[in-house]
């Protein structure tokens, strides 16, 4: 089986001790290892599957902690970089009553946009590889240099691309940069994972339905539209398929997308090619990973929400 490279930024989330309040009036926060690519990883990992994360943070107290986080998850560091150059990133994060989230980043820049793309050049990609990667490393830096590469890299050899936008609008002075940025990195992509939410920016349509075909249009092979509280569908060339979402109280969605992406790639990287041409084995990859980001969204935090194989497999048995 293949390992999954999960690309980008590793951070610190602080979360909020108070919900339902403005992120001003926030009166304290807790700490949290965060970060997309890197939860991403980490979920992968706590599922069983082989994987690694790539990319850089500060060589101080709070980049320790992300790799010790990391390797206690089961993630391979042997591509997590140490810079002086920059400080660890730290993300600032209020959630209102709903478990929804509004941040600040302290990133100017981080160390997480100081990745070179010389690093990437001894990665062992194979073709039974997948690749992750999101858009917060994708502003001018670096980082996004060293993702092109990597892109290149892994599909030279014949490996497989995922992209989940997972927009941060304030990360951005010209939002028509994130959106035309998100085009140009989507083309080609095996797998995008995209929210509801962020579809009509994209892909200015609110039709589900017109987005996946652009997105088509742009080379992917499999889309996933993730819906919080209403579950998520997945889109082939051959069907599309919807799983609710089982009904649970969320307490923090910090990390449930990434969640979902982690745990559908755990599962995905498993099937064949013929496999992936049968809504059922696809349909259960698309069930396991509704059912992981229900787990992950009852509990506070990103990585430390995130759910082994046996919690999974136990909550699916008694639906």
């Amino acid at each position: 089986m293949g390992r999954i490279y999960a690309i980008g930024e590793a951070l610190i989330d602080f979360i909020p001790t108070q919900h339902s309040v403005a992120l001003k009036d926030v009166p304290g926060f807790l700490r949290a290892a965060g970060g997309a690519p890197a939860n991403v990883a980490a979920a992968a990992a706590k599922l069983g599957s082989a994987a690694s994360f790539v990319g850089m943070v500060g060589q101080d107290a709070f980049g320790e902690h992300l790799q010790e986080t990391l390797q206690n998850a089961g993630v391979d560091t042997s591509y997590l970089y140490k810079t002086n150059q920059a400080n660890t990133t730290l993300a600032f994060v209020s959630l209102k009553a709903d478990g929804q989230r509004e941040f600040a980043f302290y990133r100017n820049p981080g160390a997480d946009m100081l990745l070179d793309a010389a690093l990437v050049e001894d990665i062992p990609f194979a073709k039974e590889d997948i690749l992750h990667f999101c858009s917060v490393c994708l502003v001018p830096s670096a980082t996004r240099q060293a993702h092109a590469r990597a892109i290149e890299r892994i599909k030279a050899a014949g490996g497989r691309v995922c992209f989940d936008p997972n927009l941060r609008f304030n990360l951005w002075d010209d939002h028509k940069a994130l959106k035309d940025t998100v085009w140009q990195f989507m083309q080609g992509c095996d797998v995008l994972k995209v929210s509801d939410e962020e579809i009509e920016f994209i892909f200015d349509t609110a039709n589900e339905e017109t987005a996946v075909q652009a997105a088509f249009d742009k080379g992917c092979q499999m889309v996933f539209v993730t819906k919080g509280s209403r579950g998520a569908s997945v889109y082939t060339h051959g069907f599309s398929l919807d799983c609710m979402s089982p009904r649970v109280q969320a307490v923090d969605t910090t990390g449930a997308g990434d969640t979902f992406a982690g745990s559908m790639l755990s599962r995905l990287i498993a099937l064949s090619p013929q496999q992936l041409q049968d809504p059922q084995a696809v349909g259960e990859v698309l069930r396991f990973a509704v059912f992981a980001s229900a787990i992950s969204v009852q509990n506070k935090g990103a990585i430390a929400s995130m759910p082994c194989l046996e919690q999974v497999n136990a909550f699916l048995a008694q639906e």
